[in-house]
Parts: C-alpha cells; structure tokens; sequence
C-alpha cells in the first residue's frame, strides 16, 4: 500500500516538477563510532514536538546515518544499541541547514545512558554565510516582527535601495552589495517577490512567524534567482497541543517625536488586531493552523500645491506674497487591510508527509495617490491590491536512502481600481504645472476593469540520495529540476483620456486653480501630450527552468565539502507574444569547504566559491517592449492665449474644464495628432530601442568567502566571513553610429537603440567581512549582535523607486561623454562601511510574573551620494552624424560618492512583562521605545547642482535671473578639456546639503505598545 501510495505521489507531482526552492527543512546526519570505528545497526530516532510521531534511522556499515525532511524546532536525537550505552543529544534544527552530529557510544558496562546538548552551534558549522532569527528573539527585542525588519538584523544587509513605491519609511533591502530587487524572498518556501521592483511582499502574519533564516553568502546550488541572498521565512504548523494567542499593538502619531520639519500630527491610536490558533485534528496525523490579521488606519493628508506665484489669492481675494507657501487642502485617507493565513500539515505514513497552506491579503486604499497633487480631483477614490499564495509541499522517505521532495505554488497580486475612471479628454486629462512640480484635474493613470496582474508560478521536484562509504566518507546527493514563470499582464495608461496638457504655471484662487495656456504662433509654454499604446499587452511571459547536482560530502570528522553546479535558462516572450526578449543559459558553480580543526566543533574554518545568477528584470527588459507600453507624442499650443492675463480678477478667469475644452478644439481644428511638426522627437516603444536577444543575459554575480567560527565555552559562539563579490551582464543601452537608424510609423527617424547585457562599460564590487555572535553571560543575561564592514565600489547604480531595475546609457552617443566624469568609478549609493547591531536580554526577578528587559543598539555609517549636474556637450563635439544628439549628459564634479549622510546612532529598549492568568493562558504586555534619546541624524539631504543648463546667461539687456542662479548666469564649459570651476560653471542650489522633509531625518522617538494573551 505504501509504494501505491508513493507511484501515485510521484505521478501527480512528476507533470509539476520544479522550482528547487521547497519548503525549507533541516537535516541531521553524522557517524557513530565506537572506539574510532565505524558502528553499524545504531538505531537513531528523532522526536520533536514540530514532528509528527518520529523518525529513524539504522546507520550504515560505516556508521553513517542521515535523517532529512526535519521540520525546524527543537529536537531530542536518540542513539540506541543494544549492549552500549544510550545517548540523547538535544539540539535545535534551523531551515535550510544540515547539523551533524558525530557520536562515540561505549559499551552500556562502561557508561550509562547520558543525555547532552549540541556543543557546536549551526551558525558556525554550515558553510553557508547566514543567520537565523528565531521569532521568540524576535518578540524580545525592540523591532517590528516583520521580514523586512528581520532581515535587517542579519550581518551583509541594509535598507539603502531606492525608496519603496507607495511606503516613504522603508527603502529596499540590499544584500552582500547586490541591487534591492535581485534577493530571493522565501515564505514557506513559495517566492513572495514583488515582480517588477523584487522586495517581499508582506504575505504573512508576524504572530505566526516560527523563524527566518537569512543568507549573505557560500548559497548552495539549489537556491537560484538572485545575485544578492536568500530569505526564508517559515510559519507555525500547529501540533498534538492547542495552540494560539490573540494579540493587538497600538501606535499613534503623538507618539512619534517631531523632526525639525515634521507636520501636523493626529492624535488617533490605530489598533492592529492579530490571532493564532493550531491544533490536532489527528494526534500526529494531521495538524491545523490558523491565523488572522486585521488593520485600519484612518489619517489626514494634505495636497501639495506648492509657491504662490504672481496673481495667486487666497480664498477671500486677497493677493499671496510671491514665494511663501500655498494653503494645502486636507483629505481623508484609509487603509484597511486585512490577512488570513491557513496551514494544514498531514503525514500519509510515518514517512511520507503533506503541507498546504495559503495565504490571503486584501488591501484596500481611500483617497491614494501617489503623485505631488494640487486637488483632489486627483485622487483615487479606492484602490485595492488584491494579494494571495497558494503552495502545496510533499516530502516522502522512499527508502532509507532516497528522499523525495516537491512543491507547487501560486502567487496571484493585482493592482485594482488604480487611476482615472474617466476616460472622455475633459475628465481624463491631467494637466501638469512645471513652475509648481505638481500635478491637478485628474488622477494618474487609468482604471481598467482587467487592472494589473503581477503573478508568479512555481513548481518542484527534489530527489537525495544518502550514500555511505568506509574509505570515502558519506555523501549527501541531491538533484532538482526547476520551471519558474512570472507574468506581469498590464496595459500601461498614463491617464483617463491618453491625454496630458503641460502649463508653464496655473493660477490659484482659493481652491481653485485656473491653467494658463500661452499659445501663439511661436507659442512653446504650454504641450500637448498624446500618450497612446499602440500594441496591447497578452502579459509578458518569463520563465526560468533550472537543474542542479550537489554533493554535500563528509570525508571525515575533520573535512566537509559541498560540491554543486545549477544550470539556468531564461526564456521571455514580448508583452504581445510576437517574440522573444531573451534566450540564454548559464552555468553556476558552487563549491564550498568546512574544516573542523579539532574534530570536535570547536574552531571551525570554512571557504566557498560560486556563481550566481539572477532572473531577468521586467524592468529593464521591457525597455524595447511595445506592449502594453504607452508612447509619447507632443505637439506646442499655438492657439489664443488662455487665462495669460495673471491680474485679471477671478471671474474672468475660464475655468478648467472650459480651457481644456478650448484647447482641444483647437488642436483638433489643427490636424491633430497628425499635426506636424512634433515638438520634439515622439518616443515610441519597440522602435527606437531594440533588443539584441543573442546578448540578452541575466546577470551574474562570482563570490568568494572565507570565514572562520568557534564556540565560547558551552554558552556561545563567533562567526566572521570575507565576503568578495564581482558582478557581471549589466543591461546597457548602446547607441552609436554602428547601430544604425530606425524610423516609426509616423516617418520620424530615430537614432537606434541597442539593450544588450554585457561588462563593457560598467563594473561593481563588494568586499566585506560579516560578523555574529551570541554569548550568554549567566543564566538571566544574553548577549548578541552583527557588525558588517564593507565597501561597495563601481559604477553602476542599477536601479530606483519608480521603475526598479534601470538600462544603463553608458554606451549612448559615446563621442559625447567621457567614463572619467560621466560614469566615474568610486562609492556606490549602497555603500555603508560599518553597520553594527548588538542587543542584550536580561530576566528581571519578578514577586509575579516575569519580565525581560532588551536593548538593541544601532550604528549606521553615513551613506554616499554625488556631487553631479547635467551639461550640454554638443557645442564641444563635430556631430559625426547623429540625427538627434543628448542635450544633456551628467557630470561627477567630485569623485563618485564623496557626499555623505551622517553617521547614525540609535538605542531602542523593549519591556516585556508576563503573567499567568490561569493553567495555560498567560497574558503579555510589551511596551517599545525606538530612538529612546531622540537623536536627529540627517540621513539624506538635498543634493541640487546647477550648471549653465539650468542657469544660462541672459541676453542683452534682459533682466536678472530669478534665485537661485546668479544674475550673470552660469559659464558653459568643454568638458573634454576644462575643469570647471565652482560659482563660475557650476553652484550648489540654495538648500544644497540641507534635509527637505521629515523623511530625511533617522526616525525619531516612537513608542508602540502591543498586549494579549496566548496558550
């Protein structure tokens, strides 16, 4: 019955196979020897409360034994041999790790049975680079229990990518150098990547984490899809016992200390409501386990409508003084989300187990935008971002030897009710104030019934294979075989209408703002923007199929080795599925060696070398993608001027919709979109840009670590690792006068475009050494802590908020850059060169209940940034025949990244009291403060340059220019053969290296309060 049941398995998985990312579990293997000799027969049986029923073993003729598939927890390993002595050995089993335990047994006269704890802690027997953070640690100290947040405990991170889309608090997670998006984000095993910016989705429930384990280097072979690391998150699975808990945590804007530029703050608690429960249905058969979350959040917000520009008034006619601020409008704004988690865990025999779970988010937003808006005709009136996962994981022991592992899973993300309802060109036009920067009628982009789909599909088949030798030692054999697919299905609108309407200003009377539209004859003030898409998107289509063989080899009580090798194949289809975007392969090598000096865990030295490859970026290659794409035509009003008349009194003034209305019918009158001629160049997707599919690599990443570790008596440990990276297939933009012309359907000629991924022009590297440690001092006291030392150098950024993965223009019109001040080698944005996290834990004697007091310090190195402008090159250069060369390139007038930030310091400290309120329930209260001393570290600023482009001189007899530019104006000069010369070529703008809001500040003082009670 049993092999039935595996042939049936093996078949429903077999037309899934893939994604070697299961659900990560631990494994214990080791030899038992009997004076130095290899014993056979030993029975080994495992328990654990994480385990259904337990799980043995017989070692082989050499003594080797090995028990996989291990749910992670804490576990009791029994060796037992009739006439020696038993042993139990406890220890705690983390995901993704092997832990080896080596035994000697005596004969049962000589000793009697003994039980003991695991002497050398995992952290420092893998070869891998990693950290693991159980949540019980978490829950102490003073930080979000988030994976975000978690994550950033680990040595080899930090959070200096762009910022986050829609979240100004959190910026993306950069691990061991690599750029934010190309980390590989685990829950259960299923990946929660966002697709196209590629951080975590937040898909889980903190008051079910079990543990997170991360990964900064020395990756073995059955990880793929990243050039930076590996998180993986487990949740909680129920057991034999009744489990749950129900916990709310409360914060409040008056519980945040003011920055020097911090608003208005709302004195409202918003409550975030949590519940866990788990359980038997089947006493070692089958578990349960469910969770809930539930937040709301109710603000107000206010529009941004910028400076009071000549003829502004208030509400009640009088005149604004030009320069001081506008009144902005209020708002309401609403989140409320709402989280459900459900697991079940079934063992089908004694060795063959089931997982399913699947996690659900609804998310819905009132009033969103994202955009710096004037109105609130440009909200959104509700968005919502729909989020779930689906996986299902078999794992089965075949034989004593052979393990099967495989999973499936199903991430499903849309963006729903995004943008403009209105589609006609009165409602659906945005109009745009250049003076202002701002934004005003209607919403960004376009609400479609279909909205956005952003999902992602894996599935998996694992096989290992135990083999036990006497002269060679014992090898662990594992083989998969992947198929990855993310699609990201949206036609991309601009707005309702395909029409946008860019004024050189507005004029703003009270609450109402009236556009001016210069037009004339030789009018260029005010543009026309035509944004249509010519080719709709079916949903672009990626995949990556993978296949892997590693070896994790024990030759001895001394050597280990791992020894792998991946190979991955990206396949992409263009948003119509007319062609491909790319067709490559690679091979990644992973080698890795572990060498216990002693043979006894003691002091432990371990090596790795390895390559890895990331998945193509949507973002950079739907560059020469016309699908779904909007292209961009202008055209400059030349018809009657339109409210031009900055005095006139406001009932004079033609309103929006009538102005929109008049400008249209002119254009319209006027040929139209097919008026001629252009304002400038059209841009139109797939046809000045192309794709050099032959040379469309992922990227890759080689790395280099060695590191050594040691165990501190029986009450701690230490790990440090150098960490070497050198990356290569950056996505680059090539246009020169080898790549030739292009011309679009229009007749508009374009100088052609070239996306290929190469090293060319770019470089970047990563040198660091990463440590961790934990030592309990006494029995109430418990140190810990991370300290990472890094450089980060090249020159190459690779990416930002609003697009995520960036094309690099290194190889665009070359004749008019050069690589010394137009894309220097120096300090990267990522780059922080001491980040130190330490906390401790101390158990204060309570009369009633318990009480744990933690602090965590923080230390964070200044972040780099660049002294750079544009400059226009053209005068310098004998255009070789160019149709269109760049009006502006940038230039590094100091070295890259010879600005930074403040070095940041802060001390966070969490109370955690307990009580039992009866048998098995005990209630918890955890009050938190982060930044306790309120310390005001700058960790951004204003970074405005401006050269003879922003600032030209003026011509005869015109007036001064207008602040900042010096009433002479700038200088130009040749680039090529001058070096230019402060407040002559260039001038740092008026709030150069000042913050310019609260966001620029470390955060300050804030105090959270959680409470509930579990059992």
């Amino acid at each position: 019955m049993r092999r039935l049941f595996s042939v049936f398995v093996i078949g429903l998985l077999l037309p899934c196979i893939a994604f070697a990312q299961s659900i990560p579990t631990a494994t214990i293997t080791g030899k038992v020897t009997t004076e130095g000799s290899g014993l056979p027969g030993v029975t080994v049986t495992v328990r654990s409360p994480n385990l259904q029923g337990t799980r043995t073993a017989i070692t082989s003729s050499a003594g080797d034994y090995i028990v996989p598939l291990l749910p992670p927890g804490e576990y009791a390993v029994t060796f037992e041999l009739e006439g020696m002595q038993k042993v139990t050995r406890q220890l705690t089993l983390t995901a993704a790790r092997t832990d080896r335990i080596d035994i000697a047994l005596r004969p049962a006269a000589v000793a009697e049975s003994i039980t003991v704890t695991a002497s050398a802690p995992s952290a420092i027997e893998s070869t891998q680079v990693s950290t693991n953070f159980k949540q019980d640690l978490v829950e102490q100290l003073p930080v979000p229990r988030t994976l975000h947040a978690v994550t950033l405990l680990a040595p080899g991170t930090n959070d200096n990518g762009p910022k986050i889309a829609g979240d100004p608090l959190r910026s993306g997670i950069m691990i061991s150098g690599a750029m934010s998006y190309d980390s590989l984000y685990l829950v259960n095993g299923a990946v929660v990547n966002e697709n196209l910016r590629g951080q975590a989705h937040t898909l889980f429930i903190e008051d079910a984490i079990q543990e997170t384990t991360v990964l900064t280097g020395g990756v073995p072979a059955e990880f793929g899809h990243f050039t930076g690391g590996v998180v993986n998150m487990i949740t909680k699975s129920g057991g034999n016992d009744f489990r749950g808990s129900f916990r709310t945590s409360l914060s409040n804007e008056k519980w945040i200390a003011k920055t020097p530029l911090t608003a208005d703050q709302e004195d409202k608690i918003s409550p975030v409501y949590e519940a866990t429960l788990g359980g038997p249905f089947l006493r070692d058969r089958l578990w349960f386990f469910g969770a809930g979350r539930s937040a709301k959040t109710d603000d107000i917000r206010q529009t941004v409508p910028g400076l009071a520009r000549q003829g502004d008034q208030d509400a009640n006619g009088n005149p604004i003084p030009v320069g001081t601020p506008l009144t902005p409008l209020t708002y309401p704004h609403a989140t409320k989300q709402t989280r459900l988690e459900g697991k079940l865990t079934g063992s089908v025999t004694s060795k063959q187990a089931l997982v399913a779970s699947f996690l659900n988010v609804q998310d819905k937003e009132t009033n969103q935008t994202a955009q710096v808006i004037m109105d609130l005709d440009s909200l959104v009136p509700e968005r919502e971002l729909p989020n779930s996962i689906l996986a299902v994981n078999y794992n089965g022991v075949m034989t004593n030897r052979f393990f099967l592992e495989g999973q499936y899973s199903k991430k499903k993300f849309k963006f729903v009710g995004s943008g403009s309802s209105f589609y006609d060109i009165i409602k659906g036009t945005l109009i745009t104030d250049r003076a202002r920067g701002t934004r005003f009628w209607s919403p960004t982009f376009r609400k479609t019934p279909e909205g956005e789909r952003r999902d992602i599909r894996d599935y998996t088949l694992k096989g290992t294979y135990f083999l036990s030798t006497p002269n060679i030692g014992a090898h662990e054999i594992k083989a998969g075989y992947e198929d990855f697919n993310e699609v990201r299905a949206v036609n991309n609108y601009q707005n309702g209408s395909d029409y946008r309407i860019s004024v050189a200003s507005t004029i703003v009377r009270g609450n109402q703002i009236f556009p001016r539209m210069a037009g004339g004859s030789t009018g260029t003030l005010t543009r026309i923007s035509w944004l249509p898409i010519f080719v709709l998107s079916k949903g672009s289509d990626y995949t990556t199929k993978s296949a892997y063989l590693q070896d994790q080899w024990a030759l001895n009580s001394h050597w280990n080795f791992n020894v792998g090798a991946r190979w991955d194949k990206n396949d992409a289809l263009s948003g119509a599925h007319t062609f491909k975007i790319a067709d490559d392969s690679a091979i990644s090598p992973r080698v890795s060696a572990h060498y216990d000096i002693f043979g006894n865990g003691r002091i432990i030295v371990n090596g790795s070398y390895g390559h890895y490859v990331g998945r193509l970026a949507e973002g950079a290659a739907n560059d020469a993608d016309p699908a779904g794409r909007n292209a961009s035509l202008q055209w400059n009003y030349q018809g009657p001027n339109i409210n031009n008349d900055v005095n006139a009194p406001t009932n004079s003034l033609i309103p929006t919709d009538k102005a929109i209305q008049m400008i249209f019918d002119w254009f319209f009158a006027n040929g139209g979109t097919n008026r001629r001629p252009f304002r400038t160049t059209p841009s139109i997707p797939g046809v000045e840009s192309i794709l050099d599919v032959d040379n469309m690599r992922s990227p890759m990443v080689r790395e280099w670590t060695i590191g050594a570790g040691t165990t501190i008596g029986t009450r701690g440990y230490a790990r440090a690792d150098f960490v070497k990276r050198s990356w290569e297939n950056f996505y680059t933009s090539y246009r020169d006068l080898g790549t030739g012309k292009a011309t679009d359907q229009f007749g508009t000629q374009y100088d052609l475009s070239i996306i290929r991924s190469d090293n060319g022009e770019y470089s970047r590297d990563y040198n660091a050494v990463q440590t961790q440690f934990n030592y309990r001092v006494m029995q109430r006291l418990n140190l810990g802590g991370t300290y990472t030392w890094s450089r980060l150098t090249g020159n190459v950024t690779g990416e930002d908020t609003g697009s995520g993965p960036l094309v690099g223009g290194a190889g665009e019109y070359p004749e008019y850059r050069m690589e010394s001040w137009n894309f220097p080698t120096g300090y990267l944005t990522g780059d922080e060169r001491h980040r130190a996290k330490v906390w401790a834990s101390y158990d204060v004697p309570m009369p009633v209940g318990g009480l744990n007091v933690s602090v965590l310090q923080n230390y964070d190195a200044g972040l780099r940034s660049s002294d750079d402008g544009v400059i226009d090159t053209r005068p310098y250069v004998t255009n070789p025949g160019y149709l269109t060369p760049p009006a502006t390139v940038t230039y590094y007038f100091g070295s890259r990244g010879n600005l930074k930030s403040d070095n940041i310091t802060r001390t966070d400290l969490a109370l955690n009291f307990k009580m039992k309120l009866f048998s098995g329930v005990e209630f918890y209260l955890q009050p938190e403060v982060t930044n306790l001393f309120n310390e005001q570290g700058v960790v951004s600023f204003d970074e405005e340059v401006l050269t003879a482009v922003d600032c030209p001189a003026p011509a005869a007899g015109a007036p001064n220019l207008q602040a900042p530019c010096p009433a002479r104006g700038l200088a130009p000069f040749n680039p090529f053969t001058t070096k230019p010369v402060q407040d002559v070529n260039y001038i740092h703008g008026p709030n150069f290296g000042k913050p310019a809001g609260e966001n620029d500040y470390q955060t300050p003082r804030t105090f959270r309060f959680s409470l509930g009670i579990r059992f």
